[in-house]
């Protein structure tokens, strides 16, 4: 049984926004849609977190694991969480890989055609594809948390990243919604 999943682009359901001038990466920050989607995550073994359409992150890096927060903090490797001037090598939607194996699937946020920001989500390993050489090379710390990373199968990876990736979007989207219609409250007012 082979199954095929297409990496798709979610798309923006309405229209909404336009009446007033929104900052879609302070209003990311300003509502913490990480714990709702962080909880989704963990019913799937996986990490998220969200970023700004530059690729840095929103919220609370603990919600990484171990071995990408000791990547960040000791600037190793080539993902765009650890410098998001690397967000040029990265695929603008699907999963990816980084220097060392770990699958990442990254969602587009999407609000009237534009990209506001991204879901990543997965952080575990694929039992496919690893350089066990270079994974040898490692501190044993970095070995450490790269041995505690869950399993995760390419198809478990892209569906539960669109699924959240939806989720998402419809959390971004009723959050706006709601903004503009105090915005439109206040000016009647």
């Amino acid at each position: 049984f082979i199954s095929i999943i297409y990496s798709d682009i979610p798309q923006t359901v309405n229209k909404i926004g336009d009446l007033i001038d929104i900052d879609y990466s302070k209003l990311l920050q300003e509502y913490n849609l990480n714990n709702p989607i962080d909880g989704f995550a963990e019913l799937f073994h996986m990490k998220s977190v969200m970023t700004d359409e530059k690729g840095h992150v929103i919220g609370n890096r603990k919600n990484l694991t171990t071995l990408c927060q000791l990547c960040i903090q000791d600037k190793v490797g080539n993902c765009p969480l650890v410098d998001p001037q690397n967000i040029k090598n990265v695929v603008s939607s699907g999963p990816y890989q980084c220097h060392l194996g770990v699958a990442i699937n990254r969602g587009p946020i999407i609000v009237n055609d534009k990209i506001i920001g991204y879901l990543c989500c997965g952080f575990g390993q694929l039992s496919d594809i690893t350089d066990y050489h270079y994974i040898q090379s490692l501190s044993a710390k970095m070995r450490k948390a790269y041995l505690e990373l869950p399993f995760l199968s390419r198809n478990h990876l892209v569906s539960v990243g669109k699924t959240m990736s939806f989720m998402t979007n419809s959390l971004v989207e009723l959050l706006i919604q709601q903004k503009t219609e105090r915005e439109l409250k206040k000016y009647k007012d």
